[in-house]
């Protein structure tokens, strides 16, 4: 991971580890991007020559998640999805499938072994 040696990525565990106070499942999603959007704009901070891409983001992503080990995570992405997920369009919607494809990620790292 080239960005690790930067590891600006405090603000954004902080960030996530804060869903849990959110209530209604339209501002956990505003969690969730705002947790996105602060690892994206760290990424172009800490290389200024190039745009972030999926490639640069996904593994931040996942390490940030592993790490924040936010609480309820399962329950909280299912009650998005049984309460707001068909009235996510565009830019909210890229997000919470990044998000979402983080997490199954990281619920099967125990069997890549």
């Amino acid at each position: 991971m080239v960005y690790l040696k930067e590891a600006p990525w405090p603000s954004a565990q902080a960030e996530i580890r804060t869903i849990s106070a959110y209530k209604t499942p339209r501002d956990k999603v505003q969690c969730i991007l705002r947790m996105c959007s602060t690892i994206m704009n760290l990424l172009s901070l800490a290389n200024e020559d190039a745009v972030p891409g999926a490639d640069d983001f996904v593994p931040v992503l996942v390490f940030v998640l592993i790490k924040a080990n936010p609480p309820c995570l399962l329950s909280t992405i299912q009650y998005i999805c049984n309460f707001y997920a068909s009235q996510l369009s565009g830019e909210e919607c890229y997000w919470w499938m990044q998000f979402t494809a983080a997490v199954e990620f990281i619920k099967t790292i125990d069997e890549r072994k």
